[in-house]
């Protein structure tokens, strides 16, 4: 969970919120929301509708940001260049917590020049 501090008095779905009071920020619900975006539960690389909440803002943003980025960046660099398609090979299934969201199982054929691989 990703406690957080009122900083300025503010309201929030029709409740008030003070300084000094806590309120607990739920990351599983970042950029899936279906009045901000088309299609929420599609991982779509190219989705400009709104700033994603993933390493958070202000004084909150991610120190790691940057670095993730380039990582990510360089991965999928790397990968694509071996393997320019990747395909869905089986049903994925997600975890369904209530602080993070991600991928238990993404089975996917990963297919390159002369090579096809199952992963």
């Amino acid at each position: 969970l990703n406690p957080r501090t009122v900083l300025q008095p503010c309201t929030l779905t029709d409740i008030e919120l003070l300084p000094g009071q806590f309120v607990i920020a739920l990351l599983a619900a970042a950029n899936r929301d279906p009045a901000q975006f088309s299609n929420p539960d599609q991982f779509d690389i190219n989705r400009t509708q709104a700033p994603p909440l993933s390493f958070g803002s202000g004084i909150h943003h991610c120190l790691g940001a940057h670095l993730a980025r380039l990582e990510a960046t360089e991965f999928f660099r790397r990968m694509l260049r071996r393997y320019p398609t990747i395909k869905l090979s089986g049903t994925a299934r997600r975890e369904q917590g209530s602080n993070l969201r991600g991928f238990i199982n993404l089975p996917v054929e990963l297919i390159g020049p002369a090579i096809r691989r199952q992963v």
